[in-house]
């Protein structure tokens, strides 16, 4: 979801008359570069999976409350903090609806890849912080209340480094 948000922002931004695309100064950006890694490292050595993905939101988490002067990042560390929560008290992997309209091929990853994704149960806790949302447009998703926060910082983000900002932040704090 977050790649397609990119997208539309940067073509929004243009729309609206924006200039190119230049990230702001991030503090400690490395962090951002490495809390990625971790988790695709992940993938490569799934016994160690639990550890690197929390790992990896500890580090992204650190980035992002590092980075809090930047307003449209809070939405982001929000998000972040959001699944991490749910990850962390979950046993290593996010809780996820069953939805009627997935398809056997999305049930089945489900199912082999449960070191990464859950059925919810009556155990699980916090199921509102879980992949609750089934979206399928433009490809079927499942996402939670943290990667809808997160795009939203990302388009923010976009659109005020890209020259106009979404909203205007209040300098009496």
């Amino acid at each position: 979801m977050q790649l397609i948000v990119i997208g539309l922002a940067v073509i929004f931004a243009f729309i609206r008359g924006g200039r190119e695309l230049i990230l702001p100064n991030f503090v400690w950006k490395r962090l951002l570069l490495v809390s990625i890694g971790l988790q695709l490292v992940s993938f490569v050595f799934p016994v160690l999976k639990i550890a690197l993905v929390d790992l990896s939101y500890a580090v992204a988490l650190l980035f992002l409350y590092l980075n809090y002067k930047i307003v449209e990042l809070r939405f982001a560390l929000v998000g972040v903090a959001m699944n991490a929560i749910e990850i962390w008290l979950n046993g290593g992997a996010m809780p996820t609806i069953h939805v009627a309209a997935m398809n056997k091929l999305t049930v089945d990853l489900l199912q082999q890849h449960t070191q990464w994704h859950q059925f919810l149960t009556g155990k699980t806790v916090f199921p509102y912080f879980a992949d609750i949302f089934y979206m399928s447009v433009p490809y079927r998703a499942i996402y939670s209340v943290g990667d809808f926060l997160i795009a939203l910082s990302i388009g923010m983000l976009l659109q005020r480094v890209m020259g106009k900002p979404l909203f205007y932040e209040n300098k009496r704090l």
